[in-house]
């Protein structure tokens, strides 16, 4: 009988134990996923400019890689919708972006606009208005950077 009890509140504990790993596990998954998204977008961001700059003679993919940005940033949301500012995960987005979301939301919404803008101007071949585009992107990753990135 005394066996039973302590087999008993053995897998108590461990089914009260095994919820708190599987969220410490998903807060540190979920930090892992989005810092990957930002980096593909920091990486298609960085692929575009150099296309643009001529630093590497890869014009015929400058749509593509445009496009590419654009599909990246419309994962960017979902991922930053888990608040993990208390997980103990280490990750460089402040608290302020769960504090905050309505800003933060709206600049990553904005950089999904912006990013169709330029796919839009890449598709018209308008070098004016790619140029404005790229900057418009830019001015939006700084402004998030800015405020909900530890510096």
């Amino acid at each position: 009988m005394k066996l039973r009890a302590i087999a008993a509140a053995t897998a108590l504990a461990a089914a009260a134990v095994a919820p708190m790993a599987a969220n410490a596990m998903d807060a540190e998954n979920a930090v892992k996923y989005r810092q990957q998204v930002m980096k593909a977008i920091g990486g298609h961001t960085n692929n575009v400019v150099m296309i643009l700059k001529g630093e590497v003679p890869y014009s015929d993919q400058l749509l593509p890689s445009a496009q590419m940005l654009a599909d990246t940033a419309d994962l960017a949301l979902l991922p930053f919708e888990e608040n993990t500012a208390d997980s103990g995960v280490k990750t460089t987005a402040t608290a302020d972006v769960w504090n905050n979301w309505d800003k933060f939301s709206g600049g990553i919404k904005m950089m999904q606009e912006r990013t169709d803008t330029l796919v839009a101007a890449v598709e018209s071949g308008d070098k004016g208005a790619i140029g404005e585009a790229v900057q418009a992107v830019a001015e939006t990753c700084k402004n998030c950077h800015d405020n909900f990135r530890e510096k």
